[in-house]
This record gives structure tokens, sequence and C-alpha cells, in this order.
């Protein structure tokens, strides 16, 4: 998963291939998803985590850095 900025705000989206059952054969695609994340659901990860976070939009000439 990564996190991205869309119109909305602040996105968790996940990606995962369409595997047989049985997991064998390549990929027939991919499934993508997308939630929003507001400031409910940012409060209930900080009370779940017991971790004080904030998420914050980086300027477009930033370099990418990395989220651990």
């Amino acid at each position: 998963s990564d996190q991205i900025w869309l119109t909305g705000g602040l996105s968790v989206v996940s990606s995962r291939p369409v595997m047989r059952s049985d997991g064998s054969g390549p990929p027939a695609g991919y499934l993508v998803t997308a939630r929003t994340l507001g400031k409910e659901e940012l409060v209930e990860l900080n009370a779940l985590t017991r971790l004080s976070f904030t998420f914050s939009k980086s300027s477009e000439s930033a370099e990418p850095s990395t989220i651990i």
C-alpha cells in the first residue's frame, strides 16, 4: 500500500494481483482499492496505534522522501 493525495484528501491505495485460487499461472489482472482518510480515521489510527502523527501535503518541488 501507499499513500497519495487525491482531490478528496489523503488516500491509502493498495493493489494486488488477481490469481487463480491455486496461485498458478500469471496474474489475470490487478485489483486496486483506495480509501480516503478523513479526520475521523486519522484520530482512530492515532488511538489504535498509540502514536501521534499527522499528514501534510508537501510542495510539488520537494524531493520525494521515504515513508517509514
